[in-house]
């Protein structure tokens, strides 16, 4: 499981790579750390941000590779 894998954090902490992660492996743009840094998330915010990356994760792969091989 996803989760397992990346844990699920309530406030920023860096990877082990050093970049700043939030949520369930959700990196921290420099344009959110100011939405971020210092306070805890909620269960909804964890699961929203964690709905948006998978989303964005199938669009990447959606316009990376071919419709047919996608779909299979």
């Amino acid at each position: 499981k996803l989760i397992d894998f990346e844990k699920v954090l309530y406030k920023a902490e860096p990877d082990r790579n050093g970049n700043m992660t939030i949520g369930v492996g959700h990196w921290i743009q420099p344009y959110e750390q100011s939405k971020y840094e210092g306070r805890k998330i909620s269960d909804e915010e964890v699961y929203t941000l964690l709905g948006k990356d998978l989303l964005n994760c199938d669009l990447d792969l959606r316009t990376g590779i071919d419709e047919k091989i996608y779909c299979k």
